[in-house]
């Protein structure tokens, strides 16, 4: 049974902090783009759901109430849900887009007091989690460029591969509808010592130094962002990914090569989606508001995942 190296086993870990769940036309809005220059995002996922809309036939409005179907398209089916609202905004006349997808409501002057894409205003009137929310993650990447400049809203406003997965997918699931998860990732460290790590090869106060070594020199922030991208690939296995889904983790990788430079044991992430009334999952992840993933750096047969809480007491 493989023992740990230090007395004081360190692992990187990446939370996502910050979120934008958009669609590749809406960075042609003012406001998407300043949102996304205030927080800058690097990590990015294409994901899948069926398509919701608005049957423009039921939509009623009356000075006491409104009403509206929505219709939630599947590969063999469309389920329908019907709501009725008191009528206490003022609501009077609507514009739906041609493809029913978005709806504006206008007042008596004419202003518009309400308007969205029907995917977002569904969720706001369910009283409880509808699966058809779901988002399957189909790929994901990074963008960061010379000084972390080139964010993922640049580079997905004209991908190769986000066009080649609109080609394919929908030829596949023209029922569905893709959308984009805008991710910041804030770093921090986690320590392990005690009955994990008793019997290391090195004592306390050379694994003391190491952790304080760890803690000053720290990881440049594109290898914290390929890290992140390699973790969160390994543990969705995306269906149009190919690196990293069995190739992580390597100590070749000149892109996270610091992690091993530091000599961590382990790395990681964490996430959650509850925040903006959704859930991921993947061919290999099941549906999930909060996923965590974390991986060992080092062949297990050489040196103890003190972090795998399935294993750290053996």
């Amino acid at each position: 049974m493989s023992k740990a190296k230090y007395e004081i086993e360190n692992n990187i870990a990446m939370k996502g902090t910050f979120h934008h769940l958009v669609q590749q036309i809406d960075f042609e809005m003012d406001e998407v783009k300043e949102t996304l220059q205030s927080f800058p995002c690097h990590i990015y996922m294409v994901c899948s759901r069926p398509r919701i809309t608005i049957d423009p036939k039921s939509i009623e409005i009356t000075k006491d109430h409104y009403a509206l179907t929505f219709l939630k398209h599947y590969p063999d089916t469309i389920y329908s849900e019907r709501f009725e609202f008191k009528n206490d905004k003022g609501f009077r006349k609507y514009e739906l887009s041609s493809s029913c997808n978005r709806i504006r409501i206008f007042g008596d002057d004419g202003k518009v007091l309400s308007e969205g894409k029907t995917s977002l205003l569904y969720p706001f009137c369910i009283s409880k989690y509808d699966n058809v929310l779901d988002l399957n993650v189909l790929y994901i990447g990074q963008a960061f460029g010379t000084d972390g400049k080139r964010l993922a809203s640049d580079r997905l406003i004209s991908h190769s591969t986000l066009q080649s997965i609109y080609c394919d997918f929908f030829d596949k699931r023209p029922t569905d509808e893709i959308w984009l998860i805008l991710w910041q990732f804030e770093p921090y460290y986690m320590s392990m010592m005690g009955a994990p790590t008793k019997g290391a090869n090195i004592g306390f106060e050379e694994s003391y130094q190491q952790l304080e070594k760890v803690l000053k020199e720290d990881i440049p922030m594109d290898q914290k962002i390929t890290i992140t991208e390699a973790i969160l690939i390994r543990y969705f296995s995306p269906l149009y990914n190919k690196e990293y889904k069995t190739t992580f983790p390597k100590n070749y990788h000149s892109s996270y090569d610091f992690c091993y430079k530091l000599d961590l044991n382990s790395a990681s992430f964490e996430l959650e989606t509850k925040s903006f009334g959704t859930r991921l999952y993947s061919d290999v992840i099941r549906p999930n508001e909060f996923h965590i993933g974390m991986y060992p750096l080092h062949n297990q047969n050489e040196r103890k995942d003190v972090f795998n809480v399935d294993t750290m007491f053996d």
